[in-house]
């Protein structure tokens, strides 16, 4: 893997540049295009001629309605801190509205800061220091006001000498902040450029070893962006430094943030953690001030910003939120209550005979309704289980094939190889073609196998929403039919679906070939 090189001049800032003008070596801010990476998806001046680079958060959904966010599940599964990292949902909603209206989304600093771009901040009228190849190091020593003040003073460089390169939404231009935890967490799994079954795993899918996309296990912070990026083309979320998050730390509570508010949370590991830590649910509790009543600024913490606006961006956007807001809150019923419900206690305090005796009517006939649902929802239930079993026999008979098919194709080699220089050219070029058919054979086989465990992986899903009382009952129901119809091995496919869910309750965020090796290799 390519290396980025250090071999820096030393840079005295004597001349400014104009406002808004970049005058650095993009190694000093953008390095990964050096190494035929992409460019960045936003590049914005900073003071004294530097720059930061920024990546695109997409978040697909319907942008039009204010209210719409999107449930994202975060944490992990068997940790030996649950109380820090276990499975909760949040929701999550970019600032910003895609053209089309289909997704929105935010940006996210492409790299931790670097040493420059905090000398850059600390100093933005004079820029009376030096540069040199060790401000391409992540700034680390940094504290949660350090991360609060330095957006501050970004935003206000911005808005009065770069205003014209902000995003804008609804008029209002974007302003710098630090990474909400969901917002970090969801930029670092690859949002939306990952499969849901590899955005639920402890890390974002990698084609090589840990140790190329994370600095641990070391002395000091290195230069940022050197290892390689994730899928979202963010570099360094795992190691190098502990990236400090907006808001304050809160225990997890067995799937939802616990009611006490504490210190300051980091994200994500260090150069000092262990190899095992380098994953996305990695957060950690740190006082705000230390010992000594002054605020805490660890060598391991650093900084990475967001570009985001605010939510009422004006007076027509605030318009369309209570009228969003009303809308869902006058079709949500009351939490806890039916519709039924609400309409008996109506009749109960009903005096007039004409009027309770209308009132009992449409009792009835929303009884009826409910009544109907109902069912709907229990032959859904039925037609879920009988889908997952279905997936699941597709899942055994194609990973049966792909064995199948890699033996040939190993036995095929292993007989070209051993008489290759027996073999005339004709019939070198027949066993090849063979080999090759085969290939092609395993690759359709593969992808009906990773279809199927999609669907095999949404039906668990969506059986984890339902009642016990009804998933017992449907099951019941589904295993009589296969039992009259004489079908044995949906039979088997419904036992070991049983067993499957049953793993899949404690460990929802298993990963592909996880679930695979559930389904296959129970």
């Amino acid at each position: 893997m390519t290396r980025l090189h250090l071999a820096f001049p030393l840079i005295l800032l004597s001349a400014l540049p104009a406002a808004g003008q970049t005058s650095w070596d993009p190694q000093f801010f953008d390095p990964a295009p050096a190494r035929d990476a992409p460019e960045a998806d936003l590049i914005l001046p900073m003071p004294c001629g530097g720059a930061m680079a920024f990546q695109k958060v997409t978040i697909p959904m319907e942008a039009s309605n204010p209210m719409n966010d999107v449930e994202v599940r975060l944490g992990q599964s068997g940790s030996s801190a649950g109380y820090l990292d276990y499975l909760r949902n949040d929701y999550l909603r970019g600032g910003f509205a895609d053209p089309d209206g289909l997704a929105t989304h935010y940006y996210i600093g492409r790299y931790e800061l670097n040493s420059a771009q905090v000398k850059a901040l600390r100093d933005p009228e004079t820029c009376g220091f030096e540069l040199s190849r060790r401000d391409i190091l992540g700034q680390g020593g940094l504290s949660w006001f350090d991360g609060v003040d330095l957006s501050r003073i970004y935003t206000e460089w911005l808005h009065e000498h770069a205003a014209d390169t902000l995003p804008q939404e609804d008029g209002q231009k974007a302003f710098v902040r630090l990474p909400t935890e969901v917002e970090w967490e969801y930029a670092t799994r690859g949002g939306a450029a990952v499969e849901p079954g590899d955005f639920s795993a402890s890390r974002f899918p990698m084609s090589e070893d840990v140790d190329a996309y994370a600095r641990f296990d070391g002395e000091r912070a290195g230069p940022v962006g050197v290892k390689e990026p994730n899928p979202l083309s963010i570099y360094d979320t795992y190691g190098n430094l502990e990236e400090i998050a907006l808001e304050p730390f809160r225990l997890n509570a067995v799937g939802h943030l616990h009611g006490q508010v504490g210190g300051m949370v980091v994200r994500g590991g260090s150069y000092q953690s262990a190899q095992d830590q380098m994953r996305s649910a990695n957060r950690k509790e740190w006082p705000l001030y230390n010992r000594g009543g002054r605020a805490q600024a660890q060598d391991t913490f650093g900084l990475r910003f967001v570009l985001t606006v605010h939510v009422g961006t004006s007076d027509p956007r605030v318009r369309a939120i209570r009228d969003a807001w009303t809308a869902a809150f006058v079709a949500g019923p009351d939490e806890g209550i039916s519709a039924a419900d609400t309409l008996a206690r109506f009749i109960a305090g009903e005096v007039d005979p004409t009027r309770k005796s209308a009132l009992e009517n449409v009792l009835l006939a929303l009884t009826a309704a409910d009544a109907a649902a109902k069912t709907a929802a229990d032959a859904q239930l039925q037609t879920t289980f009988r889908g997952a079993a279905i997936f699941l026999t597709g899942i055994w008979d194609d990973s049966a094939m792909i064995s199948a098919i890699d033996e040939f194709i190993a036995s095929d080699e292993t007989y070209l190889e051993t008489y290759k220089s027996e073999l005339s050219e004709e019939e070198r070029k027949y066993t090849q073609d063979g080999i090759d058919m085969q290939r092609n054979a395993r690759a359709i086989r593969n992808d009906r196998r990773n279809l199927s465990l999609q669907g095999y992986r949404e039906t668990l899903e969506f059986l984890t929403g339902a009642a016990a009382e009804d998933r017992t009952t449907a099951l019941a129901i589904v295993r009589r039919r296969f039992e009259e119809a004489g079908n044995v091995y949906l039979l088997r496919a419904l036992d070991a679906m049983e067993m499957d869910f049953e793993t899949y309750v404690i460990r929802p965020d298993m990963n592909n070939a996880d679930l695979l090796y559930l389904a296959v290799d129970r």
